[in-house]
């Protein structure tokens, strides 16, 4: 699992069906149209049963560090300022996250696998029958 540790940054052309997963999700334009520009960076580190993040957005003042026990659900803000709680756990060698955002009264939930191919980092988020990938370098 330690292949997952270090610096990953969003590569944003190689989003697949982001569009239909949005729409799935009920994602309003205006935001979608936010995500598209957002180059997110974070930083992981495993340590035992503790996952250790730090989320950051490229050219944005935005900063969140967060701190996930292994199987226990943690709720804080999300950077759109949405109640969130994410649960996180690990099989082989995949991390698996089951998210749920409360956002102006609307609840969403979905989950995502993540892997390592290489120097990239793959994520693939599903809700229902939909399903969006998303891959991250090493930097």
């Amino acid at each position: 699992m330690e292949k997952f540790n270090g610096k990953w940054e969003l590569v944003p052309e190689l989003y697949e069906n982001m569009d239909a997963f949005s729409e799935k999700m009920g994602v309003p334009q205006e935001q979608k149209d936010m995500i598209k520009n957002l180059v997110m960076i974070s930083t992981l580190k495993l340590e035992g049963n503790k996952l250790h993040l730090v989320i950051e957005y490229k050219g944005q003042p935005i900063k969140q560090e967060l701190c996930f026990t292994e199987g226990e659900p943690l709720d804080y803000k999300g950077f759109d300022g949405s109640e969130m709680t994410t649960e996180y756990t690990r099989k082989g060698d995949r991390l698996y996250e089951k998210h749920k955002a409360v956002t102006k009264g609307i609840t969403r939930e979905w989950t995502v696998e993540r892997y390592i191919e290489g120097d990239m980092q793959v994520a693939i988020s599903r809700k229902d029958d939909v399903s969006m990938t998303y891959k991250m370098k090493r930097v």
